[in-house]
Formats: C-alpha cells, sequence, structure tokens
C-alpha cells in the first residue's frame, strides 16, 4: 500500500482507458481528410482511411449548346493510333525500328543459344492470314443524356455517343495545368476556365465516389498531391479553389515524391514516376524534395502504348475490332465502336 501522501501509480487497465478517447479522436481526425492526386489523364481521389483510392478519367464533358458545332469525338491523340506523322516522324520511328530490331536479333534465349531469326515477310503473311477468336464481349454502353446534363465528368463523360452535343476538356497536361492547349480552352483566360472546370469536376468526384454532399465539404480537410517540378504561382490559384470556391475547411500542398516516401514508411528515396504523360524522377532526402535531382520529361505510358500499336499494326496483328478494343480499354472511352466491343485472339506461329 501506498504511504500517505504518495499518489497511486496508475495501472495498466486506467492507463489505457484514458489513452482510448485521444486515439478515437485521432481517428475521427483523419477520417475528415480527402486526399486529390489529380494527373494528367487521371484524377485519384480518396479518404485518408481508405485502403485504396478511386481513379477516375481527369475530364469533363460541357454541353455545348450551339447544334451547329461538329460531331463529340474522341480526339486522335488520346491513343495516337489514326495520328499523322510527318515525314521526319516517320523516317525517326523506322529508324528506331530498325534498331530496336537489330538489338532482338543479338540478345540470346534463356539457354544461352542463338535466337532463331523470322523473316517479316513471314510474320506478315501469317498474321494477314490469321482469323480472330472472338474470347468474350465487353458490356459498355453509352452514357444517357436523356436528362440532358449541364456537364458530365469521368467515365460517363467519356462514353458519350458520337454527336452528342458535349465538348471534352481535359483541365491538366503533362502535369501540368492547360494552359497550352487552344483546342480544348480556346479562350484568352484559359486558367479561368480551366479552374471553373477542375471546381466542377473535383465536387462532382467527391460527392460521386466519396459520398460527401457539398453542404458537408466544410467538415473536412483536403490534402492535394502536385508534381515536383510545378509553377509557383498556380499554387495560390489552386489553395483558393480548395477553400473558398469548394469550401473546404483545410488544405495542404504537397509533392507527389515526398508522399510516395512517406507513404513507403522511408525517409529518403529516389523517386521515379511513371505516368501517362511525363516521366518524373526526384530524389527526397529527409522528406525534402531535393531541387537539383529533379528531371520531367513529356512522354510516358501514352507514347509506349502508340509504339506499341503502332508495331502491332505494321505487322498486321491489329485487325479493327482489336484495334477499336484496344484504344478503348486504355482509357476507358469507346471510340467509333457500337455498344459491346469484342476482345479478338490471333493464333501466332
Amino acid at each position: 500500500m501506498p504511504k500517505k501522501g504518495e499518489k497511486k501509480a496508475p495501472t495498466q487497465s486506467s492507463t489505457t482507458t484514458s489513452a482510448l478517447p485521444e486515439y478515437e479522436q485521432v481517428v475521427d481526425n483523419a477520417a475528415k481528410v480527402i486526399v486529390l492526386h489529380p494527373g494528367s489523364s487521371f484524377l485519384r481521389l480518396g479518404k485518408q482511411l481508405d485502403p485504396f483510392p478511386r481513379s477516375i478519367p481527369h475530364v469533363i464533358a460541357i454541353r455545348n449548346t450551339d447544334s451547329s458545332s461538329p460531331d463529340h469525338r474522341i480526339p486522335d491523340d488520346v491513343i495516337g493510333l489514326e495520328r499523322d506523322f510527318s515525314e521526319e516522324e516517320v523516317a525517326a520511328r523506322e529508324r528506331a525500328y530498325q534498331s530496336v530490331g537489330t538489338l532482338v536479333k543479338t540478345l540470346r534465349t534463356n539457354t544461352g543459344g542463338r535466337r532463331q531469326h523470322v523473316p517479316a515477310t513471314q510474320l506478315t503473311t501469317s498474321n494477314e492470314s490469321s482469323n480472330p477468336v472472338h474470347l468474350q464481349e465487353d458490356s459498355l454502353s453509352w452514357t444517357d443524356i436523356s436528362t440532358k446534363p449541364a456537364y458530365l465528368v469521368g467515365d460517363e463523360a467519356l462514353f458519350l455517343q458520337p454527336g452528342s452535343p458535349y465538348d471534352l476538356h481535359w483541365p491538366m497536361r503533362y502535369s501540368d495545368f492547360n494552359v497550352k492547349d487552344s483546342t480544348d480552352y480556346p479562350t484568352q483566360q484559359p486558367l479561368e476556365v480551366i479552374f471553373n472546370d477542375l471546381e466542377k469536376l473535383w465536387s462532382s468526384a467527391v460527392e460521386q465516389y466519396l459520398e460527401i454532399p457539398p453542404e458537408e465539404f466544410r467538415d473536412y480537410s483536403v490534402v492535394v498531391l502536385i508534381a515536383d517540378i510545378f509553377h509557383h504561382r498556380y499554387i495560390k490559384e489552386l489553395v483558393n479553389l480548395i477553400i473558398i470556391r469548394l469550401g473546404f475547411e483545410g488544405v495542404v500542398v504537397q509533392q507527389e515524391s515526398v508522399c510516395a516516401t512517406y507513404g513507403a514508411g522511408l525517409s529518403s528515396a529516389c523517386v521515379v514516376d511513371i505516368g501517362d504523360q511525363t516521366i518524373a524522377v526526384s530524389c527526397v532526402d529527409e522528406g525534402l524534395s531535393l531541387q537539383h535531382t529533379r528531371v520531367r520529361t513529356d512522354y510516358g505510358g501514352r507514347d509506349v502504348t502508340r509504339s506499341f500499336a503502332w508495331i502491332l499494326d505494321k505487322v498486321l496483328l491489329l485487325a479493327e475490332h482489336f484495334l477499336i478494343y484496344f484504344s478503348a480499354m486504355l482509357l476507358s472511352c469507346p471510340l467509333d465502336s457500337p455498344v459491346g466491343l469484342t476482345t479478338c485472339a490471333y493464333q501466332l506461329p
């Protein structure tokens, strides 16, 4: 028993009980945090306690009241399968194709033997005479616009039927605001139009996918991930969008590389981000992105996809059905296909 004047030491149960309300407060605060990661082609969003984020195409379709406007259609350079190339680009692509082909011929097999060379004409002839084997059919359908919504976001925007009176806007390109694309934003003040689109897009995405109505935004804080190489003058507008226009309680703007290291439980690392339109490299030391190590190239997974599709088409492996399916599945968008796309497989020699 404790002597007179001495305090009784807290027991294990009393310590746990006193710490429980504090733990519950931390969990409750974490549940009120939303993470937004806007990319060039996709928007990732979710609550802080969610195991995985939701990913939607980062695009908005604005209804066009001008009945004389051209048919709505996904632009060709979304995938680039039907894009027109200049003579210099064609020549450079052919040289690269020949260089890669020469390199592949010099590679050894897994057993160390020489790789058997098959003439390109033989492959082309075999692929041309092969018949597709239908594996499955996908239940894709056009977006219903019978209610004439003013705008659509995400998958609903990409699944608009050709001829619908809507214009597609991509607010971000190459990990930055799309202020240089005169096709999407031809006005004299593209930045203001971009933030108007972002306000509608992010508000609808949070309401639809996180089930948080706009009147409850004031109870949530937001963490926005931006590229390591980003125009600082845009950050003020970004904060104004989150706090003033959308009405969230607070906002934290952080770099992608730093958040990647925190998520992996590391304080220092070299982060390589291979995106759809850019590839970024940044070294993080003790939670700080080192400025002299930041590198960004304006090509990414989309360019790899374009090159891969061109090689398949060169050897006549891409039939019409497969070409449409290949284009549609990469960005979850139908191009010129009717409802019900078909996957095709080919018997190779």
